[in-house]
């Protein structure tokens, strides 16, 4: 559950715009080496399914879900994805077993973010 929440944790606190996201003044590795994505750097603006996701992600944790669109198209579902997470294993735990109802929920969250990710990355190479 905690995996789920960190998303949301630290996309709550994070400074975020269309052009960068820092936390705590840190922007990882590739923002403090002004290294820009390896695959973007060879196939275009685009090519990479992730690039902008992080943004993306913690804009709409933050409530500015034009720009999070904008930034990335799959990021606020990433968002909402991690707070149903959250709330099945929160049930699980206050049920104390995992029934197949929430296996098959689980499940079908990890298809829709592959599917999400994989139709946002297409429709931007597309558009």
């Amino acid at each position: 559950m905690l995996v789920l929440a960190l998303p949301l944790l630290l996309g709550a606190v994070a400074d975020a715009d269309e052009q960068h996201a820092s936390l705590f003044g840190s922007e990882g590795l590739l923002g403090v080496q002004g290294n820009p994505c390896p695959l973007r750097l060879i196939a275009g603006d685009h090519a990479c399914p992730g690039c902008g996701l992080t943004r993306g992600t913690a804009l709409a944790v933050q409530g500015n879900l034009r720009a999070s669109w904008h930034v990335h198209p799959a990021a606020w579902l990433v968002a909402l994805l991690c707070a149903a997470g959250i709330a099945i294993h929160t049930r699980i735990l206050i049920r104390g077993e995992r029934t197949a109802v929430h296996a098959r929920l689980l499940r079908q969250g990890h298809r829709i973010f592959v599917v999400g990710l994989f139709a946002a990355w297409l429709g931007r190479l597309i558009l």
